[in-house]
């Protein structure tokens, strides 16, 4: 079968690996990685490794290509991708990969590695969402408003919004609702008395406000 397709791509055209122009591209291909390797910035770092480091190296970074070819992929069969209920490869937002990230080798072996400066992070990828919710629930005096009311599932889901601290006195009438057309622009709500009345199920009033 294998000769049989052979023979059509030759019928055909198709370039195939051995053909000198293929092999030229390779090799000018190779080349220019193999000199992007000596002009990177940690090129004389790489140099200057032990024995011991450079092995290590090494055994990382086959673990890195292994795990990108088996986790961080598009190409999951029906039954994981809907298992996993995620959108994998390289690249995917920290957000929704965090959860399999943390499972992977990789990880395990980078979080036992001693830490040096932050040289780059992405916001969500710093904090708790979770964590800073309820600390924003048990912080007196945090308020949320919008620049406009949040009456519809897209306004939920995507329109701005903002919380902030107010000394505003905690049983000082609340006018106006974030959830109804009324609503007065940039008009601040207290978190608890916002979430509470939220119309899709909210939050029991604990009194925070």
């Amino acid at each position: 079968m294998a000769d049989d397709n052979k023979d059509w791509e030759l019928e055909q055209g198709i370039p195939q690996f051995e053909d000198p122009f293929i092999q030229q591209y390779l090799k000018g291909r190779n080349a220019l990685i193999e000199e992007e390797h000596k002009r990177r910035h940690d090129a004389a770092f790489r140099k200057s490794l032990s024995p011991i480091a450079a092995r290590a190296c090494s055994i990382v970074s086959q673990i890195r290509a292994r795990e990108r070819e088996q986790i961080w992929t598009q190409g999951l069969d029906e039954a994981t991708a809907h298992e996993s209920d995620e959108i994998l490869y390289p690249g995917v937002m920290f957000h929704n990969a965090k959860g399999r990230m943390e499972k992977t080798n990789l990880w395990k072996i980078v979080s036992k590695m001693p830490k040096g400066s932050l040289l780059h992070a992405h916001l969500d990828a710093m904090y708790d969402p979770d964590f800073l919710i309820e600390q924003a629930f048990n912080t007196p005096g945090m308020h949320i408003s919008a620049p406009q009311a949040l009456v519809t599932p897209e306004d939920y889901g995507s329109a701005p919004f903002a919380l902030q601290f107010s000394s505003r006195s905690p049983n000082e009438p609340v006018t106006t609702s974030l959830w109804e057309d009324n609503y007065e622009p940039a008009a601040l709500i207290p978190l608890q008395t916002a979430a509470s009345s939220f119309p899709k199920g909210g939050e029991p009033d604990s009194g925070n406000g």
